[in-house]
């Protein structure tokens, strides 16, 4: 007698899931109850139900031999901060279940703490079986002990859930091991909403309508260019600019922060700039040494190196902006950040490195210290070259790939070549374009004739070279002002 089950599960097959949808074998969770949410994921702890169960591998063997032996996830001791165990040989195609229970639905991020030799593979989350996050790729950490923290956002309902870890792509390393995984941290509350409406917001004004701002050039006095570009204009500035500077500047560093917040709290962009002293020196350079201070090729691969005391040193002075950009985390603030600016600028020290321990690699560093192992969900990228005659080449020569950048950014010290917004507009592949800073503020006409600039901000040392125009063009239709922001 066929039971009541059967037949419902038959016909789910035969009607190809419209009753029920896909059939999945149920896992039990390890140790026999759910993991809590918010609350911690040991990799290692994968379901129960064994292999295209509770998890799936490529040959289902342990090639590491620890730990849970009786399964077929390569497992073995780490060294990570808490030690247990981690999750190794993960290939392009395995998944990991986890039997969850969310105390609360709502907003999470998900931090999952992943090492790789070599450049890594990509991985996503799915809950209960359909794509819930992103992928993200698991950068080089320097060793397979070496370990970072990714970060992605998930929603997540009530009650009791799978969520399964599932290796995408695979990576450069050996094998082609997507990476190695130790926890997962799930935490209440989304990455920087703020970061995603100015995404939202910039990608919404591309050919629409430019914002226009101003750069404050000393963090003592934060937003004096700010003021006084304003009174000229007559209307607000929809974009506020600042530095965290070098030399006796950097003591000033919180009160930039703290108009930066207060800028935020207005509605306007902020946009931050960093002008860093050599690693081979502290931070109490002068303007001329950031160009007189500069690294040999050799310097650059040790700078570009985990292990090397050059590579210590840039690691540093990211820690030391670390608080900073905490501090607006916390405060809910996010912001545009433009580091290691005019790339193809070969008078800086940071500028000018071909290759893959070049200028690009130690933008990839920056970008991923921040984010990954620091956790900075509020930060929108800004990658920057100079308008030089190679300029359209540069784009490709110091391209650190599009999953390093939110925005893609060029300083004017000439004028609006056509040819060179082209050359942006197709580099960017629908990413948004923006000018990083410029001498001579555009028209309105020619704002029109190049509709896809997001934003451009006026350089403090060159307020009067534009004094006589700006009137008009803070006035003009397709240009944004504070007042017409749309606030954060």
């Amino acid at each position: 007698m066929l039971t009541r089950r059967f037949i419902l599960a038959l016909a789910a097959v035969c009607l190809g899931g419209v009753l029920a949808g896909p059939v999945h074998a149920k896992s039990m969770p390890y140790g026999g109850k759910p993991v809590l949410v918010p609350g911690i994921v040991q990799a290692e702890n994968f379901d129960l139900g064994g292999d295209n169960v509770g998890y799936h591998t490529l040959d289902n063997i342990n090639h590491l031999g620890q730990y849970r032996l009786a399964e077929g996830v390569s497992l073995e001791k780490s060294t990570d901060t808490g030690g247990g165990y981690n999750v190794g040989w993960a290939r392009a195609g395995d998944w990991l279940n986890y039997t969850i229970k969310v105390e609360k639905a709502g907003n999470y991020t998900i931090h999952t703490r992943v090492a790789c030799l070599g450049r890594g593979g990509s991985f996503h989350y799915k809950l209960n079986f359909v794509d819930a996050t992103p992928q993200q790729t698991i950068p080089d950490t320097g060793g397979w002990q070496n370990w970072v923290t990714l970060t992605t956002t998930i929603h997540l309902p009530v009650g009791r859930h799978v969520l399964q870890l599932h290796e995408d792509t695979p990576g450069a390393g050996f094998n082609g091991d997507v990476g190695n995984f130790n926890w997962i941290k799930i935490k209440k509350g989304g990455a920087s909403g703020g970061r995603q409406k100015i995404l939202n917001f910039l990608n919404n004004t591309s050919g629409v309508a430019t914002v226009v701002g101003m750069h404050n050039k000393y963090s003592n006095t934060p937003h004096s260019y700010t003021d006084e570009n304003d009174a000229i204009a007559g209307r607000p500035s929809g974009l506020w600019g600042g530095d965290f500077l070098f030399g006796d500047q950097v003591q000033h560093r919180w009160t930039m922060i703290g108009e930066a917040k207060a800028q935020y709290a207005k509605g306007a962009l902020v946009a931050l700039t960093y002008h860093a002293c050599s690693p081979k020196r502290d931070e109490s350079c002068t303007f001329d040494d950031l160009k007189v201070d500069k690294l040999t090729d050799e310097e650059f691969r040790q700078l570009t190196t985990p292990g090397h005391w050059l590579y210590d040193q840039w690691i540093g002075r990211l820690e030391t902006l670390s608080p900073f950009f905490q501090d607006l985390k916390d405060h809910g603030v996010a912001v545009i950040f433009r580091p290691l600016h005019e790339m193809n600028q070969c008078m800086f020290w940071w500028a000018c490195h071909q290759g893959p321990n070049g200028s690009a690699r130690l933008y990839q560093i920056t970008h991923d210290y921040l984010v990954h192992t620091k956790g900075f969900t509020n930060i929108v990228w800004a990658w920057n070259v100079q308008d030089f005659d190679d300029m359209p080449n540069d784009l490709y020569r110091y391209d650190p790939g599009a999953d390093y950048y939110d925005v893609v950014t060029l300083d004017i010290y000439g004028w609006y070549r056509q040819d060179f917004y082209d050359a942006m507009v197709n580099f960017a592949k629908g990413k948004p374009v923006a000018i990083g800073e410029v001498q001579y503020m555009p028209t309105a006409d020619l704002l029109r004739q190049q509709p896809k600039w997001t934003w451009v901000m006026q350089w403090s040392d060159f307020i009067y070279d534009n004094d006589h125009m700006i009137r008009d063009l803070y006035a003009a239709p397709n240009v944004t002002t504070l007042d017409e922001m749309p606030g954060w």
